[in-house]
């Protein structure tokens, strides 16, 4: 499991930008720690890549979503 700043760094992506992605609903199957904490599988590393792909794609949020 990989927190959010270890995503970040492995992705590229600030942690603002995956919080962001989270509470718009992007990652439905994250997890969370008994501390709220977001933890990332390696399936949710590839589902962030693709996120990432789509937005560079130029789609939306809500189209992604």
């Amino acid at each position: 499991m990989y927190t959010v700043k270890q995503v970040s760094e492995i992705m590229g992506i600030s942690p603002y930008t995956l919080r962001f992605y989270d509470n718009e609903g992007l990652f439905p199957n994250l997890k969370r720690g008994a501390n709220g904490r977001r933890y990332f599988s390696t399936q949710d590393l590839n589902w962030v890549h693709v996120v990432q792909c789509f937005r560079n794609t130029g789609l939306s949020i809500a189209e992604i979503r």
